[in-house]
């Protein structure tokens, strides 16, 4: 987002008078960019919503909401989780908090799908996790979660995965075994782990394809991945919700078993009888 306000500031003074009025806003008050609609701004600055619209593309969004998404996980950045939290439960006081997070859910699954991003790349990131020799899944703090998730759920599929996340394993250590035909997928959501950062340039800076899952365009992870994916995570508590990660999850998953039927059936069978074998669950009584 850095490099974003240096190219509004570097460009500004040869902007046309609409686009230097939008540039201006930005730049001064983009902390109040989460909290307004296209057309809440467009009143404010006496110009149309398209005039707002087609500049965020020229800036390289699919448009305002894609904008207002980017800026608002920046400006979490520039908060902690605690202060955030208190906030969230500021902000919830006196609300039904049951439905209220029912309906986040919701839009962060929503948000998360009809992305034009995820949809244009969707076939594209199954071919890479299909093609690949190895795909190691990358994810430090609640990342962690998705990355143990998708790398077990995937195995069981046929793929040969690695987690790593530093519960599994000594990420720096595994990450010096990857090859050219190897693929990395990471997790990293603001407030992004310096780790998984470190470890993304270790790895791509040895020519191996990255596949990003993160929050904004912007983000560090973004900016060194072949492809990325964009997950919307808003919440009302004191860390990123999940949710609209899982359901993207899930996705894959169904659409990778659609793409090998015969392997994902023969390796589910036996997945199966491995655990029939060893009394895994419990038996019904």
């Amino acid at each position: 987002m850095d490099s974003l306000f240096k190219t509004l500031q570097d460009t500004y003074p040869g902007l046309p008078k609409t686009k230097r009025k939008i540039a201006r806003y930005f730049l001064e008050n983009y902390k109040e960019i989460p909290f307004r609609t296209v057309t809440e701004l467009a009143e404010e600055l006496d110009i149309s919503d398209t005039s707002i619209v087609k500049f965020c593309k020229q800036l390289g969004f699919n448009g305002y909401g894609d904008f207002r998404h980017a800026i608002s996980n920046y400006v979490m950045t520039e908060t902690s989780w605690g202060k955030r939290l208190e906030q969230h439960i500021d902000e919830m006081k006196g609300r039904d908090v049951y439905t209220q997070v029912f309906q986040n859910v919701q839009n962060n699954v929503i948000a998360t799908f009809q992305n034009d991003q995820n949809i244009s790349n969707f076939s594209a990131l199954i071919d890479d996790i299909l093609q690949a020799e190895y795909v190691y899944i990358l994810g430090y703090r609640s990342s962690a979660i998705l990355a143990r998730y998708l790398s077990r759920a995937l195995g069981e599929l046929g793929i040969r995965t690695f987690p790593m996340t530093p519960e599994n394993c000594d990420v720096r250590i595994l990450s010096t075994r990857m090859r050219p035909k190897d693929l990395l997928i990471s997790f990293s959501f603001a407030r992004y782990a310096q780790d998984t950062i470190d470890t993304i340039r270790r790895v791509t800076d040895k020519g191996i394809r990255h596949i990003a899952f993160t929050d904004t365009p912007l983000s560090p992870a973004a900016r060194h991945a072949d492809r990325y994916f964009i997950i919307s995570n808003t919440s009302f508590h004191n860390t990123p919700s999940l949710s609209g990660a899982i359901s993207f999850l899930d996705a894959i998953l169904a659409e990778t078993a659609q793409r090998n039927p015969d392997r994902a059936r023969a390796n589910m069978k036996e997945v199966e009888e491995f655990f029939d074998g060893r009394d895994v669950y419990s038996a019904r009584k």
